[in-house]
């Protein structure tokens, strides 16, 4: 319809019933506006919560973060709105932040203990950490080699089951 009226092809009455609904002509002025109120919605939640991890299943907030982190990714979001974003410290990478919180959870427990063999079940810190040390394990094809390092430099059992085993088995023969 937007493009209709622009090139004089919507007739006037149609322009009328669509101004009776609060028809936007101008959806990138709208679009804008929405941008800014928004981002005034982030920044009071990043105020509040220190941190942008808003439910994205659940809230409009945190589907329009997500569509940001998107549009981003895509190089479709412009440099002021990625500067604004940023300045409320956000993550436009979750998993990669997730992944580093748990890494430096695990490296916690490295220093703590000297070891990282950690059953599946164990927790740390109220975090699952052998959940997540066994998913590294588990999905070892799937991590760069630089996380891949920076885990070996930790102390991560690779082969989990071997090493369990051989413990059982030094517990058994002794």
């Amino acid at each position: 319809q937007r493009t209709k009226y622009k090139v004089n092809k919507l007739s006037i009455k149609r322009i009328a019933l669509l101004n009776q609904i609060g028809m936007i002509w101008d959806a990138q002025v709208d679009y804008d506006k929405c941008w800014e109120d928004m981002f005034l919605k982030a920044n009071a939640y990043y105020q509040k919560y220190g941190d942008l991890r808003v439910n994205t299943r659940d809230s409009t907030l945190g589907k329009w973060i997500n569509s940001q982190r998107t549009a981003y990714t895509k190089g479709e979001l412009k440099q002021d709105r990625i500067a604004k974003l940023n300045s409320i410290c956000m993550v436009w990478d979750i998993y990669e932040a997730d992944w580093e919180a748990m890494y430096n959870l695990a490296e916690q427990y490295f220093f703590e203990h000297k070891h990282l063999n950690v059953g599946a079940k164990e927790k740390y810190k109220g975090q699952n950490l052998g959940m997540w040390v066994k998913r590294q394990c588990d999905g070892r094809e799937n991590l760069t080699s630089a996380q891949t390092h920076r885990l070996d430099c930790i102390g991560i059992v690779w082969r989990r089951n071997e090493t369990k085993w051989a413990m059982m088995y030094q517990l058994a023969k002794s």
